[in-house]
């Protein structure tokens, strides 16, 4: 497998390519591409638990748990680079909203299924979340 050949490569790929400035880029690539995978892979390690257990489960599990908290720091990372995008350029983090529904008119993607903690942990405000998620979550 190469970069390139798993949708989700080509979606960052082509963000990075549609977006034109840092603001822009760093709402959509960290805070709203990679972040969808901070709720989508607690799901993924929750059908995995319904299985029969086995070796290369277990090696599954162990692994998307890594990437889990990894990614969190990630994310975290692109989320100090857009809040000093938002100072360059004189913007609340606000803005986030706009820029999101400017690429992404459908809206976030599992808003029933944020994962709070990680979230929380990788920079977003309880504002933010409440907001994805459309009812008071914190």
């Amino acid at each position: 497998m190469q970069y390139g050949d798993v949708e989700v490569h080509n979606a960052l790929f082509e963000a990075s390519q549609r977006t034109q400035t840092l603001l822009e880029r760093m709402a959509v690539v960290p805070r709203y591409l990679e972040a969808n995978g901070l709720d989508a892979t607690p799901m993924i390690l929750q059908k995995i638990q319904r299985l029969s257990k086995n070796a290369m489960l277990e090696k599954i599990s162990n692994t998307l748990h890594v990437i889990l908290e990894e990614e969190v720091v990630h994310v975290k990372k692109g989320d100090v680079w857009f809040s000093y995008a938002c100072e360059l350029e004189g913007v609340t983090n606000d803005i986030y909203f706009k820029i999101i529904d400017k690429y992404y008119p459908q809206g976030f993607l599992r808003p029933k299924n944020l994962n709070l903690k990680a979230r929380k942990e990788a920079g977003f405000s309880c504002k933010e979340l409440n907001f994805m998620a459309k009812k008071e979550l914190c």
